[in-house]
């Protein structure tokens, strides 16, 4: 599923590009068709965890709280704002808030990877061989 009509601005030529050894490019779309990087997520979720057969999925999500946190967890929980807001209001708060916070992990993540990777193709060599490298056959 694409999310490129989820962003407020368009997302085209939105991509942060770091130099280095070899170039990394941060791309907000992931729907690029790599189907050998899509290979190789699948295997390694068979490694560790499956999101697809872990969770649940038939489960129905509370809409004023999808992650069912308590209102403390909010910055303005308690305050004046807080106070004034109606319920509706502080649904709408809590569901900005989680999809918030979902994103910043999500491209954390993603920056994690590239320094996962760039850290892997740097790395020292055992008998001559790269200890990690991905040759895109998944």
């Amino acid at each position: 599923m694409t999310i490129s009509r989820r962003y407020a601005k368009p997302i085209e030529g939105l991509e942060w590009i770091v130099p280095g050894n070899f170039e990394s490019c941060f791309k907000w779309e992931y729907e690029d068709g790599s189907e050998s990087l899509h290979r190789l997520y699948e295997k390694g979720k068979k490694q560790q965890w499956n999101a697809s057969d872990r969770i649940d999925w038939s489960l129905d999500l509370d809409p004023e709280n999808p992650q069912e946190l308590p209102d403390e967890y909010l910055p303005i929980f308690g305050s004046p704002v807080w106070e004034r807001l109606t319920k509706k209001e502080r649904a709408e708060l809590r569901r900005h808030s989680q999809a918030h916070d979902f994103s910043q992990f999500l491209h954390g993540e993603q920056g994690a990877l590239i320094c996962t990777a760039k850290i892997c193709s740097a790395g020292p060599r055992y008998r001559g061989e790269v200890l990690c490298r991905y040759t895109g056959d998944g």
